[in-house]
């Protein structure tokens, strides 16, 4: 939900879908069961994942978005409450491409949405 306001307050205007757990974001990545309408459900631009997802954690998902053709080039930033830099060692190990803290400040959540925007949606959108 904060990221959800930081991108409408940047005035970012990109669609935007939470899963609840990692399981359900391969599903949705996979195309499968609720999700096989592509029309319906387009694949990211861009993934954020956080590190402690319920069912499949942020890691495992990250080893299984870079192991799938369809998926291992897409962009995959965390943003994550783990702060020790163990996990963002791990995160990067296992595929991301940035890692950013959670933040409750709202003024340091609109300059990483700026940064997703300018390194990864922009591009996209220009490609």
């Amino acid at each position: 939900m904060l990221l959800q306001r930081a991108l409408r307050k940047k005035g970012f205007v990109y669609p935007l879908l939470v899963v609840e757990h990692g399981a359900k974001a391969v599903d949705y990545l996979s195309g499968t069961g609720i999700y096989s309408n592509r029309q319906k459900y387009p694949l990211p631009k861009l993934i954020v994942v956080d590190l402690t997802l319920p069912i499949m954690d942020g890691f495992s998902f990250l080893r299984w978005l870079r192991t799938e053709s369809a998926t291992k080039k897409m962009p995959a930033v965390v943003l994550s409450g783990a702060r020790e830099t163990t996990h963002a060692k791990l995160a990067f190990q296992n595929g991301c491409d940035a890692f950013f803290p959670k933040t409750p400040d709202t003024a340091h959540l609109e300059e990483i949405v700026q940064l997703l925007h300018d390194n990864w949606l922009e591009k996209s959108d220009s490609a």
